[in-house]
């Protein structure tokens, strides 16, 4: 009988520790800090700009980059998505799609049309860097120079995490993350 109630007990326990990790997990100590990331906006009027500014695309649509980086030289116009798999990403020229990295860090110096998502990787923005669309730092760490313009948002999808468990980010966090689940299933288990 004592086992019965002991097992109802860790059932209605259970549901309460995930809907805090997940809490947790999405943000919440940024949330309770009041350290939630911040939206730089700019009139719509300036990035309609740099949409009739974009230069005519040169040559083919890149395919997906395997360990190693990802060049956009300055002067060159890519049309199309930038994914790179474990190499850095670095645009002094221009993009005009949406640029994802896993595992790899993405450096800009030109113009991105589009939205920019990082998997365990750092973001930076360098002086004279144009962004149009949001910025997704899943991860990692973003770093923006004092001249560069973003008409988007800069969202940090795990920072939440990384300041619960002191990381600062990039591949150590999936570490983190996986020690965290062991422990918390360990003592769910003892319960």
């Amino acid at each position: 009988m004592h086992k019965v109630s002991r097992r109802q007990k860790l059932m209605l326990t259970l549901p309460g520790l995930m809907l805090l990790a997940a809490f947790f997990i999405g943000s919440g100590v940024e949330a309770i800090n009041g350290n939630l990331p911040v939206a730089s906006a700019a009139n719509a009027e300036s990035s309609m700009e740099m949409h009739s500014k974009a230069s005519e695309c040169a040559g083919e649509q890149r395919k997906p980059s395997f360990g190693s980086a990802v060049v956009v030289s300055s002067g060159e116009v890519v049309c199309g998505d930038l994914i790179s798999f474990g190499g850095e990403v670095v645009i002094r020229g221009e993009v005009n799609g949406d640029v994802v990295a896993f595992a790899g860090n993405v450096v800009v110096d030109g113009a991105v049309n589009g939205a920019v998502t990082l998997y365990g990787g750092n973001f930076t923005s360098q002086n004279g860097a144009h962004i149009n669309g949001d910025v997704h730092v899943c991860g990692g760490r973003w770093t923006r120079e004092a001249d560069s313009q973003l008409y988007g948002s800069i969202i940090g999808c795990t920072r939440g995490v990384d300041l619960l468990l002191g990381n600062d980010g990039g591949v150590t966090f999936r570490f983190w993350s996986a020690l965290t689940w062991v422990v918390l299933g360990i003592l769910l288990t003892k319960l």
